[in-house]
């Protein structure tokens, strides 16, 4: 009994070990930015129902909602540079094209609607 007991304590050992990440939860709910400034890439952060604007994301986290369904994040991207890809295929296409293009593809959106 004593030999399966210390087998699974080892074994707990291990898996906590193993465990490169923690859960940090969100001691300011009116300002889980500072939360998430704080946490380092890996963790989880345990976010209290709530709405959450303004929140800038640079690190690789899970945010995670302590009751499921209970959290509305919007989340600001930085800006890194122009979409040139987008731009150039306008430009290869001239101003005609980019208009057939819209007439031929907007016709119907995805779900079947005809379009504007």
């Amino acid at each position: 009994m004593r030999v399966a007991a210390l087998m699974m304590g080892i074994a707990i050992a291990a898996i906590v070990q193993a465990q490169t990440s923690r859960v940090v939860t969100a001691s300011n709910p009116a300002n889980l930015q500072d939360t998430i400034d704080l946490a380092s890439a890996g963790d989880e952060v345990a976010v209290l129902p709530g709405s959450y604007p303004s929140m800038s994301l640079t690190k690789g986290l899970t945010i995670r909602a302590q009751q499921p369904g209970t959290v509305f994040l919007q989340t600001i991207y930085a800006f890194e540079r122009d979409r040139e890809t987008l731009v150039n295929w306008a430009d290869q296409k001239g101003e005609a094209g980019v208009a057939k293009y819209w007439q031929d593809k907007n016709a119907a959106s995805i779900d079947g609607l005809s379009g504007i």
